[in-house]
């Protein structure tokens, strides 16, 4: 009996999977969970109403060195960036010790993974990868939301498929808690609104509500993220579009000098543009949300590699159409090597540098491309073959 060869694509993701992973090892142990450190404590002054100390960057250091109890290190940051939505749902986490909370975040998130692709109907090795990929890793290394984000797009995936859109709504309103991740799908909505108000509302309202409860300690609070966030700005000499992909790329390789905030302004331009392509060419609202999920990603104005598992979701998208295999399977393995690339730049120099989201910005650009391809070609023999269906004769 013959075996069957293993697609090159599959090996590029194992191969690039374990190189990340085994070089990332001296990083984890020297210092695990770094970012979930910064939300924890930020959750916790949140929870006591420490609201004041939590966007003044001298107050907050000196908190959290005088506080530290071994877990807990010093943050390295000046202030806890996250909006006031952030902390009061690390809030809930804040109550427990570190130990506990990072193992509870730890298992909470490798669920909401494992959900996330059973929702998305993938494979079940695409969970492993999920997980164990570079962007998964450095998820459970940093501590970060990634995989949270992951599964609020998987319910908006199965929303839009079955036609539910109060679901659909109030998964893109949960968004607020991390706002710059599913920019694409509320432009999408915006330019669609005739049919989409039901999601527009149902997302505003779920902000609305949750923003609210942020602010139950006063309104002050989004004075002092607003100040905080300024201060870290003018502190730095930085943007605070310091660390995307497309409108870092745009602009360095541009010049350095033109601020972030406009060339932002020209990548949601140009994405308004492209969706409406997009819906002017496919009635079938699945292709009109996988292109927006991967423009949220384009146009980002903060997307670091642990937050590509998105890619995810566009390529369960492709699978709805009809894409093959051998055609979406490619597509993974390209974001993988893209992300571990970029990552291990990042990790190079323990931050951002002029080079390192090229990576993955010419990634997405052509993973985009290909996926619109083969996604187009797809959905027009899947409405065909609807159609003749629907045409043929009892």
């Amino acid at each position: 009996m013959m075996r069957t060869r293993r697609p090159a694509w599959q090996t590029y993701i194992a191969a690039m999977s374990v190189v990340y992973i085994v070089y990332t090892l001296q990083f984890f142990f020297r210092s695990p969970f770094g970012d979930l450190r910064i939300l924890h404590f930020g959750g916790r002054l949140m929870g006591r109403g420490d609201v004041d100390v939590l966007y003044d960057a001298e107050r907050f250091v000196a908190a959290t060195r005088a506080e530290s109890d071994g877990w807990s290190a010093p943050s390295e940051l000046a202030t806890f960036i996250a909006p006031p939505t952030m902390a009061w749902a690390m809030s809930l986490f804040g109550v427990l010790s570190f130990p506990l909370a990072a193992v509870l975040w730890t298992g909470l998130g490798i669920a909401a993974a494992v959900a996330a692709t059973r929702l998305l109907e993938l494979p079940a090795w695409m969970a492993v990868v999920a997980i164990l990929g570079p962007a998964g890793w450095l998820n459970l290394r940093l501590g970060q939301t990634g995989f949270f984000v992951l599964l609020v797009a998987a319910v908006l995936f199965v929303a839009v498929r079955d036609d539910r859109p109060v679901l659909a709504g109030v998964a893109l309103g949960l968004t607020i808690i991390k706002p710059t991740i599913l920019l694409g799908v509320a432009l999408w909505w915006l330019i669609d609104a005739r049919r989409r108000r039901i999601e527009l509302l149902a997302a505003a309202l779920t902000g609305v509500v949750i923003a609210a409860v942020a602010t139950v300690g006063g309104a002050g609070i989004w004075v002092a993220f607003a100040s905080g966030t300024t201060d870290r700005v003018e502190r730095e000499s930085s943007s605070v579009f310091d660390q995307p992909v497309v409108v870092e790329f745009v602009r360095r390789s541009v010049s350095a000098s033109i601020p972030g905030e406009v060339v932002f302004g020209l990548c949601v331009v140009a994405a308004l543009a492209l969706l409406c392509r997009v819906r002017r060419a496919h009635d079938e609202p699945m292709v009109s949300f996988g292109a927006a999920v991967m423009v949220s990603m384009l146009v980002s104005p903060h997307l670091l590699s642990y937050d590509t598992g998105l890619v995810l979701v566009v390529i369960a998208v492709a699978r709805w159409c009809g894409v093959d295999r051998s055609q979406w399977g490619p597509l993974v393995a390209l974001w993988v090597v893209a992300s571990a690339l970029s990552a291990i730049t990042f990790e190079l120099v323990s931050g951002w540098i002029g080079w390192a989201p090229w990576p993955l910005t010419i990634a997405y650009v052509v993973l985009f491309i290909r996926w619109a391809q083969v996604t187009s070609a797809a959905e027009g023999r899947r409405s065909s073959a609807l159609q003749s269906v629907v045409v043929q004769p009892m």
